[in-house]
Order: C-alpha cells, then structure tokens, then sequence
C-alpha cells in the first residue's frame, strides 16, 4: 500500500545566512532537505493519507 505523509519541520537558519540568499522562501523551499540536515529541527507528522484502494 502506498501513504503520502505529510510532515512539518521548524528550522533555525541563522539571520546573516537569509540575508545572503537573494529568495530565502525559494532557495530553502527547494533545498529543504539540506536545510534540515543541516540545521536540525523540531518534527512532527501533520497528516496521513491513503494513496490507492481499501485496506
């Protein structure tokens, strides 16, 4: 069976490190996994989907 799972990640990317980027949102949005390997973060699951038919 497949799921899709939906997670949230709060990072803590220091200021003068944004301030460099020239689209902070875009950059870390296409880089997220990076930025939370790299930063660490508070994680949680947010929601859990069935992909597909019944169980």
């Amino acid at each position: 069976m497949r799921f899709e799972i939906t997670e949230v990640h709060v990072v803590d990317i220091p200021d003068d490190e944004c301030r460099e980027m020239e689209d902070p949102i875009e950059e870390i949005k296409d880089n997220a996994p990076w930025f939370i390997s790299q930063y660490g973060s508070d994680g949680w699951c947010e929601e859990v989907s069935q992909l597909g038919g019944p169980f």
